[in-house]
């Protein structure tokens, strides 16, 4: 949340608190419900000022309350109600068992303006066109044997991704600009073919997308009061932020009509080379049951960016983090994938999928930090029941993954990196933890060690990786709070009542650190995820990294897909270490708020060459 809204929220409230108080007995929760407990609220801004707390993190705010208040708790936001769900059995009553009451996205000013009025597959209202683009999505842009199609764009460009880092071996390097420039470059030409030629005005403007859809603004807590968008000038900041990613988005979308056009003239079969391609091929066609506009095309277009290059390059960054801090994580993780590519001339994506060391290392870092911490917000559309309380129609719903992957019920020390948890932020993980990148590069190295080229398939035999892979997504979801949802009718949830239209959140974060799943929650140990069955697939509610249930999201094979590869690269070539001889322990693992949650300051290491 903006630091600049709580002093205006102080200011507001002086000159305003009369107007309130006439609107507060029609704003305020019905109290005939059974809402979950919460902390008192204060007149106008209700819980507003509690999220001022935990470094202005809203997921750790709400990890922290939940502490007190219980794993379902009321807030009231400004002017909207909201329930926040902590604990994996109220996530599931939410996401699985009263789905349908919580499928629906609360109304945000940045969905409003930066999806094309809800055009896109996140913020479109819940029906037949969205799940028209939920079906061209799952089945067309990325389906499994789609994002395999772009196996060799990824392999390309993480050979190139390599070479620059071999080149500054022995030096300090921005590890984070570098996963950034990667990412964006699979992105860029799996979505439009190639790299695009103003790429280094086009992948700032898409982080500044991601910058702004957080749904913590003041303009999307007080909705009634318009002149709010005039004195924050908020409004005014994404209309011209969307005009300027229209035109980007126009631009590629009328390239790519010309070429096709061109190539008719010519005689040529078109064919579908990239996802615009496929994009514009079904809207040329006659099913009456599946046509696009142009805009609709450009709405799934920026969700396609925006998502893909943020929540990856976020999730390789904290990997990275955490294998370092770990040692004995990197050690493990390095002899894996150095076994498994001996002999290897060539390394490429069917390797990696070996690496099952490395997959449990993935799934502890998307444990401890999974990219979207609160899962994007819900809103009930009817009163509904969860955890035994009520929750009524139109209250927000959240649930908040970070604290998931810490609860205790489901992981011991769940604040600690151990991929062996699962038996799987990357890079920043295995750095922090020796012992995780010595095992990770161990089996990497044994993998590939007379191997002269890697690809995609060598990385599936990496097991430890995988599990490298699963920790980092507990500790660190790529988006903390899911996103969230508006109730569309009285629900039960818990055993209280959630009214229609309250907003449900889901504390993705705090999941990963509820202690009655994680025991040292977290640490990050990737063994956690050895031999337990746990994944990241929307089937175990303790570790929602992706999301759950119909709004779960559908690009999570593409962006696994675009973490393995370069992952095992970066462990088989180089050993790491951190700048001015600090210690693993004093790594600072401080995180950035947004959407999705990367980390506060840039990853610099020095890589040195690894000679088998």
């Amino acid at each position: 949340m903006e630091a600049e809204t709580y002093f205006l929220v102080i200011i507001i409230s002086l000159f305003f608190l009369w107007h309130w108080l006439a609107k507060y007995q029609k704003l305020k929760p019905n109290q005939s419900h059974k809402l979950p407990p919460g902390p008192k609220k204060l007149p106008f801004i209700g819980n507003l000022h509690q999220l001022s707390g935990a470094g202005s993190l809203p997921h750790r705010a709400f990890y922290n309350l939940a502490h007190k208040y219980g794993p379902l708790m009321h807030l009231q936001l400004g002017e909207i109600s909201a329930v926040v769900a902590s604990s994996p059995d109220l996530a599931k009553e939410i996401l699985k068992t009263n789905d349908t009451a919580f499928v629906q996205r609360p109304q945000f000013v940045f969905g409003d303006i930066l999806s094309y009025g809800g055009m896109n597959i996140v913020f479109a209202p819940y029906g037949d066109y969205w799940r028209q683009i939920k079906k061209i999505s799952v089945l067309e842009l990325l389906s499994a044997k789609r994002v395999k199609s772009f196996s060799f764009i990824r392999e390309e460009e993480t050979a190139k991704f390599i070479d620059s880092i071999r080149k500054s071996a022995g030096s300090p390097i921005n590890l984070t600009a570098k996963i950034y420039s990667l990412i964006s470059d699979f992105v860029f030409r799996a979505a439009f073919g190639r790299k695009y030629k103003d790429q280094e005005y086009v992948v700032p403007l898409m982080r500044r997308v991601i910058e702004e859809a957080t749904g913590f603004g003041l303009v999307d807590f007080f909705p009634s009061l318009k002149f709010i968008h005039f004195i924050t000038g908020k409004r005014a900041k994404l209309e011209k932020l969307q005009k300027q990613v229209d035109e980007v988005l126009d631009n590629i979308v009328k390239e790519h009509e010309e070429k096709r056009r061109e190539a008719k003239e010519d005689g040529v079969e078109v064919e579908d080379e990239d996802i615009v391609d496929v994009l514009l091929t079904i809207q040329q066609n006659d099913n009456p049951n599946l046509k696009m506009t142009t805009t609709q095309i450009k709405a799934l277009i920026l969700d396609i960016f925006v998502a893909g290059t943020d929540t990856s390059a976020s999730v390789l960054e904290w990997i990275m983090a955490e294998i370092v801090k770990n040692p004995r994580v990197m050690e493990k993780a390095q002899s894996e994938i150095r076994e498994a590519f001996r002999e290897k001339e060539r390394i490429d994506e069917s390797d990696v999928e070996e690496l099952n060391y490395l997959k449990l290392v993935m799934k502890e870092t998307l444990r401890l930090h999974p990219p979207v911490p609160l899962l994007l917000p819900r809103e009930c559309s009817e009163l509904s029941e969860v955890g035994g309380y009520e929750i009524p129609e139109k209250t927000r719903v959240m649930i908040n993954a970070w604290s998931l992957g810490r609860d205790p019920e489901y992981w011991s020390d769940g604040e600690k990196f151990v991929p062996e948890r699962f038996e799987e932020w990357i890079m920043a993980e295995i750095v922090k933890n020796p012992r995780v990148m010595e095992k990770a590069q161990s089996e990497i190295r044994e993998a590939f060690r007379e191997k002269e080229r890697i690809d995609e398939s060598d990385v599936e035999e990496l097991n430890y990786l995988k599990l490298v892979m699963k920790e980092t997504l507990r500790l660190h979801p790529p988006v903390p709070l899911l996103l969230p949802r508006e109730c569309s009718e009285l629900s039960e949830v818990g055993g209280y009542e959630i009214p229609e239209k309250t907003r449900v959140m889901i504390n993705a974060w705090s999941l990963g650190r509820d202690p009655e799943y994680w025991s040292d929650g977290e640490k990050f140990v990737p063994e956690r995820f050895e031999g337990n069955g746990v994944d990241f697939k929307g089937n175990n509610f303790e570790y929602v990294p992706f999301g759950a249930g119909r709004r779960m999201c559908p690009g999570m094979t593409f962006g696994v897909a675009s973490i393995m590869l370069p992952l095992a690269l970066l462990l088989f070539h180089f050993n790491w270490e951190l700048p001015n001889q600090m210690k693993a322990e004093d790594m600072d693992m401080s995180e950035h708020f947004g959407v999705v949650i990367s980390r506060e300051n840039e990853l610099r290491l020095i890589p040195s060459l690894y000679h088998p």
